[in-house]
């Protein structure tokens, strides 16, 4: 019975082994991991990100000398119609907007309708126009056709050129926005 017992330690013993060899590897395959993880440092973002630039956006083709702008302030010389047609079978929007070269600000604009996001553009640079832009995912089941007007509006958002950073006023202007299957 005694060697039978000890030949039960032996085995205990080598299974034991094995079993810590493994949990050993698998400890440092985890560590070099996560050391290799840890070689890029986390990318922390701004408050207000600028978007994108507007892929749809054209050039206006106006050369205009730029507005006088204090330092560390802005100026912008807006140009937009305030009539939007909303297309719910293209989901898409038509309108004009323009950011003409006299201004010092970068622009992005956001149409509301009761507080619902309908688009957003991407960042109009100095010298650009958009006059299209694709509806916001879903917002096609939320509208009727017909005319929104005392509750719809653009809102412009201003972006300093160099920084990317969002000034800390942004415009609203009432809008009419026909709505059409």
């Amino acid at each position: 019975m005694k060697k039978l017992s000890e030949k039960n330690k032996k085995i205990l013993i080598i299974a034991l082994i094995c079993v810590l060899t493994v949990a050993l590897m698998v400890t440092g395959i985890v560590l070099i991991v996560k050391l290799n993880e840890e070689d890029e440092p986390p990318v922390i973002s701004p408050d207000y990100p600028a978007p994108p630039a507007e892929e749809g956006a054209e050039d206006i083709g106006d050369d205009e000398e730029k507005l006088d702008a204090p330092t560390g302030g802005g100026a912008v010389g807006l140009v937009y119609s305030d009539e939007i047609t909303v297309d719910l079978s293209d989901k898409k929007a038509t309108f004009r907007f323009d950011n003409p070269s006299r201004s010092t600000q970068n622009i992005a604009i956001r149409l509301l309708v009761q507080d619902v996001v309908i688009f957003e553009t991407g960042t109009l640079t100095p010298g650009k126009r958009v006059t299209t832009a694709d509806l916001a995912q879903g917002v096609e089941a939320q509208l009727q056709p017909g005319v929104y007007e005392s509750n719809a509006k653009f809102v412009v958002y201003f972006y300093d050129p160099v920084t990317n950073e969002r000034a800390v006023v942004n415009s609203e202007i009432a809008v009419k926005v026909t709505v059409q299957e």
